[in-house]
């Protein structure tokens, strides 16, 4: 292996980790920081040539994705082991650091959406995306408190549907719809107990809602590239209100602190990966046809 090819791995070990330690976080979404670092429609593509073309180019799409998956894997157990202490003694800072990182994608973010230039009525998908995750908080919060499903092989498998799903649509919390069904804290449990036999149903149902999804958003891809960006920007803005923790006096200076670092940090990130050859997936003919209509 090759220092080049060394770098990209364990760059996207890195990337994979904080893509994974943000999906189980309350109100954030792994697929927006995907977005920002530039690594969304990348892993659509591999996803689908290593399912749709395995014999010919299954081994290429795998190499590029493993690295992603392992670091995804320990930033997904590993936040489930801190996320409760930091979310009860440090919360506000740490969203703020969150906040930072999606911002710090940005950059990237507009230079995949506007790849054949900016049109305004790009806007309203934005106003859409928006709107469906905006409707879906204030939908919960005028929901009444149930007692929720219990954590069963059959809501496992939900489980593990919604978190791949929900990563895979940029904006979608996947830990904001296992709270609305109650089974946040169960399969949190599962994570920091490494409750195997429950974890197995969690990844069949990861792999089924994972697929299906796939198929969806890349042929939104294919098809409206510029109006799927659009749709996934008004999704991250909705999910920033959502996890604004609001402000307090005396922790200013480390809220400004920390949303800096989070918007260095994936800066950074995106500027190394860019330096650096990823072997990421080309994208298919026929995409980008929004242009056409």
């Amino acid at each position: 292996m090759g220092k080049k090819t060394s770098n990209s791995f364990w760059l996207r070990v890195l990337q994979g980790t904080l893509i994974g330690a943000v999906c189980i976080i309350p109100g954030a979404s792994g697929g927006v920081l995907a977005v920002a670092l530039g690594l969304y429609e990348p892993c659509v593509n591999a996803l689908y040539g290593f399912l749709r073309h395995f014999r010919t180019e299954g081994k290429a799409h795998f190499l590029f994705l493993l690295p992603l998956a392992l670091g995804g894997c320990v930033g997904l157990i590993s936040c489930s082991f801190g996320l409760e202490w930091l979310l009860q003694h440090v919360r506000e800072p740490f969203m703020y650091a969150l906040i930072g990182m999606v911002l710090g994608g940005l950059p990237t973010f507009f230079q995949e959406a506007n790849q054949k230039g900016f049109r305004p009525k790009y806007l309203v998908a934005t106003l859409i995306g928006f709107v469906v995750i905006g409707g879906a908080a204030v939908a919960d919060r005028l929901t009444t408190g149930g007692t929720g499903l219990v954590l069963n092989s059959w809501t496992a498998m939900l489980s593990g549907a919604i978190i791949v799903a929900g990563t895979m649509m940029p904006g979608m919390s996947t830990s904001f719809f296992l709270m609305m069904l109650g089974l946040y804290e169960p399969v949190l449990n599962v994570l920091t107990h490494f409750q195997l036999d429950v974890m197995c149903f969690v990844g069949i149902g990861g792999v089924v809602g994972g697929g299906l999804m796939l198929l969806l958003i890349r042929n939104m891809l294919r098809r409206f590239h510029a109006y799927t960006y659009y749709g996934m920007l008004g999704c991250l803005l909705a999910t920033l209100i959502m996890i604004y923790p609001g402000f307090t006096a005396r922790l200013a200076v480390w809220d400004l602190l920390l949303l800096l670092a989070g918007f260095a940090g994936t800066w950074l990130l995106t500027k190394i990966q860019n330096k650096i050859p990823c072997a990421a997936p080309t994208a298919t003919p026929g995409q980008h046809t929004e242009e056409e209509l």
